[in-house]
């Protein structure tokens, strides 16, 4: 079925399967940059915007996330901690649905920690996040 209508002179067509078109999804890359500004302005809720909701979160070997509400309550407790850790991160190039960043936490501080963070997206969401190479900021 097509539907017609008029603007400033002009006839336009339109297909009703254009008006349900799945809507664009955000790239890796995009998804990714958003996490990190998300997460620096300390907005947790829209970190979890972007998290699926069976999504795993491993830390080390210690410490695995499962499921949004783990992976909330593992924010909400780092966003508490007084002083708050600062950080600085920024976006890798993602190599297919894998996104990156590099991070550093206390930056010119004493016992400075830098590592990366590895995404895994599908569908418009993080199912997968994992930290790496975590080491002391003045090792290469």
């Amino acid at each position: 079925m097509r539907h017609f209508f008029a603007a400033a002179g002009f006839l336009f067509a339109a297909s009703a399967a254009a008006a349900t078109a799945a809507p664009v999804v955000a790239t890796p890359n995009q998804i990714v940059a958003r996490h990190i500004g998300q997460f620096l302005a300390h907005d947790w809720n829209g970190v979890m915007r972007d998290v699926a909701p069976d999504a795993v979160f491993i830390l080390g070997p210690d410490t695995i996330l499962q499921g949004k509400p783990a992976i909330r309550a593992f924010f909400l407790k780092l966003g508490n901690q007084k002083p708050m850790p600062t950080f600085e991160a920024k976006l890798v190039p993602a190599i297919g649905d894998i996104g990156q960043e590099d991070w550093i936490m206390n930056p010119g501080q004493p016992g400075s920690m830098k590592g990366r963070d590895l995404f895994i997206i599908r569908g418009g969401k993080i199912v997968f996040q994992t930290t790496t190479n975590v080491r002391p900021a003045d090792q290469p």
